[in-house]
């Protein structure tokens, strides 16, 4: 780990064994005499580039009504999925159930392979609803 600045003229560096070395030069020089892999494979550029978050008259996109409903309801379908994936995980450990109904225990487990891909679906929808919100009041 080091420490540096854009017109830095040396450079503390942590070795990982617990001492602390000052360098002469700045990370960028540090690195590319001490760890020449590295400086081999990712060559550093003179200046980073400046990434604009937004451009001048550039506006996030607000959320529609429809999607404003959706990320409302988003939580309640999502514990509506867990709490079957809980009761059917409840009846597959029950040992009495394949004494019973042992053909059932097939359906069962595509009920819950379908369970995990709604639930998946659901939180990614419901992150990039949020993302959109946070985005919009900015």
């Amino acid at each position: 780990m080091s420490v540096s600045t854009a017109s830095s003229t040396s450079t503390l560096v942590l070795d990982g064994y617990g001492t602390v070395r000052e360098f002469a030069g700045g990370y960028d020089d540090w690195l590319r005499q001490n760890v020449p892999e590295v400086s081999a494979a990712f060559p550093i550029a003179a200046k980073p580039a400046q990434v604009k978050a937004k451009r001048a008259g550039e506006r996030a996109r607000k959320l529609s009504f429809k999607e404003e409903r959706e990320l409302e309801t988003l939580p309640e379908r999502i514990a509506t999925l867990e709490g079957e994936q809980a009761t059917l995980h409840t009846r597959l450990s029950d040992p009495e159930f394949y004494k019973s109904a042992a053909g059932e225990a097939a359906t069962i487990n595509t009920r819950l392979t379908e369970l995990e891909q709604e639930l998946e679906a659901s939180y990614l929808r419901w992150d990039e609803l949020e993302s959109l919100k946070e985005l919009s009041l900015c």
